[in-house]
């Protein structure tokens, strides 16, 4: 009987892509970028995918099967479901990483407008540097309306 092998580490690495739409490759993909992180870094390695539509959220949140007995990848999914709303700047400023994540997410809301306002403002309380890298990722991330 084979036995499993739990190798030591210092951590866990954490994948992060943004999907806004269904791209089939994705199904291929995504399997590699774990492995061949887990084989670079000597780590075991997750994947996050932030959608900021819900129609690209459903598609990712399925079980890829990849043909290996027992393998199946389910990537964790951040979505408008998952995400707070947050409209309030002291909440925003507080946890900088968290709105930024529910301005992408959150593209949909009816109050899309304010949670984008009170990013932008919460990033000025923020290293210009850092606030600048967040400010080219949620215009990346976003489409349509919410990116204009």
């Amino acid at each position: 009987m084979a036995r499993m092998l739990t190798p030591a580490y210092a951590g866990v690495g954490v994948i992060v892509e943004t999907q806004r739409d269904q791209d089939d490759d994705k199904l291929y993909a995504w399997l590699e970028y774990i492995a061949n992180f887990r084989a670079r870094e000597r780590c075991p390695a997750c994947l996050v995918v932030i959608c900021p539509i819900r129609k690209a959220a459903r598609w990712a949140a399925r079980e890829i099967y990849t043909g290996h007995p027992g393998l199946i990848l389910k990537a964790l999914i951040i979505h408008a479901g998952n995400t707070p709303v947050i409209t309030d700047l002291a909440q925003a400023t507080e946890n900088i990483g968290l709105a930024l994540i529910s301005a992408i997410t959150q593209s949909e809301h009816p109050k899309f407008a304010t949670i984008f306002a009170v990013l932008q403002q919460a990033l000025d309380h923020i290293d210009t540097k850092q606030a600048s890298r967040y400010a080219r990722y949620v215009n990346l991330s976003l489409l349509g309306d919410a990116q204009e």
